[in-house]
């Protein structure tokens, strides 16, 4: 799965919120398989600074990057 971009607004990071969104799509993304991104199973495009941090600590260093 391709995240090309995850936005929350400023006065509400570091609440869960994009870590829930994440979860969700991991979850539903393919009828009746989970996507696991400590497996590498995911991918993001080229993240900001806050981005790479977020990718990070949620896919546990083993997400991937992409060129759009």
């Amino acid at each position: 799965m391709g995240i090309s971009r995850v936005f929350v607004a400023k006065d509400c990071r570091r609440l869960g919120i994009a870590r829930t969104l994440l979860d969700a799509a991991c979850r539903t993304f393919l009828h009746g398989c989970t996507l696991n991104p400590a497996k590498g199973q995911i991918a993001f495009s080229q993240p900001t600074g806050d981005g790479q941090k977020l990718m990070e600590s949620w896919g546990k260093g083993n997400i991937r990057i992409y060129e759009e």
